[in-house]
């Protein structure tokens, strides 16, 4: 019998843990979490926030992810290089977004990139002959414009009524903090940027922290897994490839971690995202600003854009304050409340159109009322 106990005690927890898991699984799929919006509470000021003017639109809400994931995808174009999925260079192309399940086209939209891969909106080519200064995005599929064209996106809309800006889009779906800061590394991405004066911006949310240290969650979910990025010395960072090769057990052991409804149902994420790692986080952005000045000016100015997403901000916001990097705070003004509400792509959770020109209203009239604020004084 005292043999036999430790197997039914095994035995025991096994078969719960299946009911668990079970439950979990009906939960979710039936759509019976409902995400609450909790109150965050108010961050410490800040010598490098930049004023934001976003609250002053009333009609927006905290934008909340509905249960069930992703329903509608785009057909990929993206290829593997050396540890990479890259956008294809020099393409023009109508992508069509379908659904996962029936595979039924939703929705065409035109994309068209660059010979480095930058997303590109139809009056670029005539608007480098008279711009006297850039804007470069850093980001991901938000700023990439995942499911609109590219005369919609808010990073092209930013200088779409200034005959002296120009905007290059250097994002792609999936991305992260690894993944934009790679690209930057190997130079390309930040090649033929006219003119050399200009803003770099990183755009990021929440997601990007768990994806700049490859989460259970994100691992995979995102193709091979993210960019594996390693600090060194002097706060060099080094890409060691994929998840996939770089991290093999993790990335196996996040597969089965991602697959069970009940970790999603209590939320567990690995690794735990300390200020120790968000610290870090924010020394890998002041290396991609280093890349960025090293492409352009050493004296342009570098902001990071904390997208309306609606988390708690603080030990960001400390970090970047902590190294001197501006930064503009969005966060608090989240875009939806709602479930597949209007400011959000039915199915795919990611901004309409709509959404795209109130970021890029808001950004544009940041930056500017700061940086003309900053020129008087001098």
């Amino acid at each position: 019998m005292k043999r036999r106990k430790p197997a039914l005690i095994a035995a025991s927890v096994l078969f719960n843990l299946v009911l668990l898991e079970a439950g979990a699984r009906w939960l979710e799929h039936g759509h019976y979490i409902k995400p609450a919006v909790r109150e965050i509470p108010a961050p410490a000021a800040s010598r490098f926030e930049i004023p934001a003017s976003l609250s002053r639109f009333p009609e927006l809400r905290p934008l909340v992810i509905p249960p069930g994931g992703l329903e509608v995808v785009e057909k990929s174009r993206f290829v593997f290089e050396d540890g990479l999925w890259l956008p294809p260079r020099s393409q023009r192309a109508e992508v069509e977004m379908f659904d996962r399940a029936t595979q039924e086209v939703r929705r065409r939209v035109q994309v068209t990139t660059d010979a480095h891969g930058r997303r590109i909106p139809p009056w670029q080519s005539e608007r480098m002959k008279t711009a006297r200064r850039h804007l470069v995005f850093f980001g991901c599929s938000i700023t990439w414009g995942y499911g609109v064209n590219d005369d919609q996106t808010y990073a092209a809309l930013v200088s779409k009524d200034d005959p002296n800006l120009v905007s290059h889009n250097i994002s792609a779906g999936g991305y992260g903090l690894g993944e934009v800061l790679l690209r930057a590394q190997r130079g390309e991405s930040l090649e033929d940027l006219g003119p050399k004066e200009g803003i770099g911006v990183y755009a990021m949310f929440p997601g990007h922290l768990q994806r700049f240290f490859n989460s259970a969650y994100v691992v995979a979910s995102w193709r091979e897994g993210g960019v594996t990025m390693k600090e060194g010395p002097e706060g060099k960072f080094t890409a060691h490839g994929p998840a996939r090769t770089a991290e093999p057990v993790w990335y196996w052991f996040s597969r089965l971690w991602n697959a069970s409804s009940l970790t999603h149902l209590l939320n567990l994420d690995l690794p735990v995202i300390t200020q120790a790692r968000t610290r870090q986080f924010v020394r890998a952005i002041k290396a991609l600003r280093d890349e960025y000045r090293q492409h352009t000016s050493p004296s342009n100015p570098f902001v990071v854009v904390i997208l309306p997403y609606g988390f708690d901000e603080r030990a960001l916001r400390a970090a970047l304050d902590h190294e001197q990097i501006l930064f503009i705070d969005y966060s608090r003004y989240p875009l939806s409340t709602r479930l597949r509400g209007p400011e959000t792509l039915p199915g795919e959770n990611h901004p309409t159109p709509e959404a795209h020109q109130m970021l890029a209203a808001v950004i544009e009239r940041d930056l500017d009322n700061y940086f003309n604020r900053a020129e008087k004084s001098n």
